[in-house]
C-alpha cells in the first residue's frame, strides 16, 4: 500500500503545481533536510486555494503517516476524485506521446 497511496499524491502535487505539495509553504531543502521533514513532520497537505476540495482529501486519504490507516488500491480507486475523472485509454495516449511528443 505505501507505493501506491504514500507516492501517487506527491507526484500528482510536482505535475500539477510543478513543486512537491510541502514546497507551498515552505523553502527548498537538501535531501537529508528533506526526509528528516517527511519523517518528523506531519504529512503534506495540498493548499485549498489553489486545488479542488476532492483533490485535497484524496492527498490527505492517501497520506496517512501509519501503515494501517492507509489506503488499499481499491479505496483509492474508489475515492470521489478518481471517479469523477474522464477515463483514459492509458495505452493509447503512450503511443500517441511516443509518436507525436505531448500537446
Amino acid at each position: 500500500q505505501i507505493d501506491v497511496s504514500m507516492s501517487l499524491p506527491p507526484v500528482g502535487c510536482e505535475n500539477q503545481a510543478r513543486l512537491p505539495p510541502d514546497q507551498f509553504d515552505h523553502p527548498l531543502m537538501a535531501p537529508f533536510e528533506m526526509l528528516q521533514y517527511v519523517a518528523m513532520e506531519e504529512p503534506p497537505t495540498m493548499p485549498r486555494k489553489y486545488f479542488s476540495l476532492d483533490l485535497c482529501e484524496f492527498v490527505e486519504f492517501c497520506l496517512m503517516r501509519e501503515p494501517d490507516q492507509r489506503a488499499s488500491v481499491e479505496e483509492l480507486m474508489d475515492n470521489n476524485f478518481i471517479t469523477s475523472q474522464p477515463k483514459v485509454n492509458m495505452a493509447a495516449w503512450a503511443v500517441k506521446v511516443a509518436q507525436h511528443g505531448i500537446d
